[in-house]
């Protein structure tokens, strides 16, 4: 569905009105798709690489159910974890081979919690938890898909060096290598 809005702009008092101005947004979650690349110019809704947010988490937060984000190559630092929350997929447009996520030893690169979260595509590395109880510095996995995702060099203070999943999260043909902590250094499973 697209939505039609008008936008003025006046000065400090309001007393002066610019011209209005059409604007659209497209929103339903009927399977719109969402861009990531370092060099978009990051111009919501994100819809083709020209356009693309620069960062993960601003296109997955003008995604709704139904909708993918995809990723281009590259390596994304972040400073805070990727949250997959909703019916999203997710997905690296080259591969775990070209799209990484690096939480740069900082934060765990990502939390994927949702029935309907796909993640498909990427290197997660150099992802960290801190404290108890905290785990999967990779990833944590609550409800959701991970797959085809490579794991690695990633550590975490509990449990789930690379990655935690429990009884509603799916982790499918995912290489977890060299990843450290406490307890299950490569992946935590629970509750299934």
């Amino acid at each position: 569905t697209t939505y039609y809005y008008r936008s003025f702009a006046s000065n400090v008092s309001g007393a002066v009105w610019a011209p209005s101005t059409t604007n659209f947004m497209t929103a339903g979650g009927g399977g719109v798709t969402h861009y990531v690349s370092l060099s978009g110019s990051s111009i919501p809704q994100y819809t083709n690489l020209a356009t693309a947010a620069t960062e993960i988490q601003q296109a997955l937060g003008a995604a709704l159910n139904g909708d993918t984000v995809l990723v281009d190559a590259g390596t994304y630092f972040i400073t805070n974890q990727v949250v997959v929350s909703g019916g999203i997929t997710l997905a690296g447009i080259g591969g775990a081979g070209v799209t990484t996520i690096d939480g740069g030893s900082g934060v765990r690169c990502m939390f994927v919690n949702h029935p309907g979260a796909i993640v498909d595509g990427f290197t997660l590395t150099r992802g960290a938890t801190f404290a108890f109880p905290d785990e999967g510095g990779g990833v944590l996995v609550s409800n959701g898909l991970v797959r085809r995702c490579v794991i690695t060099g990633n550590t975490s203070f509990d449990t789930g060096g690379g990655a935690s999943c429990y009884s509603n999260g799916i982790l499918e043909d995912c290489l977890i290598v060299s990843n450290e902590t406490h307890y299950a250094g490569g992946v935590y499973l629970a509750g299934g």
